[in-house]
């Protein structure tokens, strides 16, 4: 049902993101690891950065309608990550910041909520 752990160094994987999650470490998402060890992979890769933020966005509010979302479990590991990195307020490049990448003509003629 999972990756195939087995092109990943989980244990090191592992061991990098808890040293980086510090005094967090009890938000380690041992879920996402055990099914989706190519997110974990990525969480880790981009840890610090505000890639990280927009990268879990992404994950939680995919573009693509054919996805069928996360098991409820990784779902909350990564609610609870996004909100944990959320809180070390990273800065986005300049002209990167959340939602530029939406058009603007996107939003013309909605009603507005």
């Amino acid at each position: 049902m999972g990756e195939e752990s087995n092109t990943h160094d989980v244990a090191a994987m592992r061991a990098a993101l808890m040293k980086k999650l510090g005094a967090q470490a009890d938000s380690y998402p041992k879920a996402v690891e055990a099914r989706f060890p190519r997110i974990l992979a990525r969480i880790d890769e981009l840890w610090g950065s505000h890639q990280l933020d927009l990268y879990l966005e992404e994950l939680m509010l995919p573009e693509r309608q054919e996805r069928q979302g996360f098991p409820i479990e990784v779902a909350t590991e990564l609610l609870k990550l996004i909100a944990l990195h959320g809180a070390f307020n990273h800065k986005p490049p300049p002209g990167r910041e959340r939602w530029s990448h939406v058009e603007k003509s996107a939003f013309e003629g909605k009603p507005e909520i």
